[in-house]
């Protein structure tokens, strides 16, 4: 009797990674390796952590240009103070 093996699961850091395992069970679906009922809880629980991926790097970014605009000197026009944008 052979053993069963846990499938291997790679790092979901990325958006690309949650794809590529979305595809992976798309066809372990197709091959009836899994329930079809299943298919569709591992997709949404892959679009949430995609869905959060994308929040913290749009997160980052933002927090990158609100930085860069703080350290920015404001330039004064026609007595109304501006910030520079670069």
């Amino acid at each position: 009797m052979a053993v069963q093996r846990k499938p291997r699961i790679g790092p979901l850091d990325s958006v690309a990674a949650c794809r590529r395992e979305m595809g992976r069970v798309y066809r372990l679906a197709r091959y009836g390796e899994i329930p079809t009922k299943d298919l569709s809880r591992y997709v949404y629980a892959l679009k949430s952590i995609a869905d959060t991926l994308v929040s913290a790097d749009f997160e980052r970014r933002l927090d990158v240009l609100e930085t860069e605009q703080a350290d920015s000197p404001p330039v004064i026009t026609n007595g109304a103070p501006y910030v520079a944008r670069h």
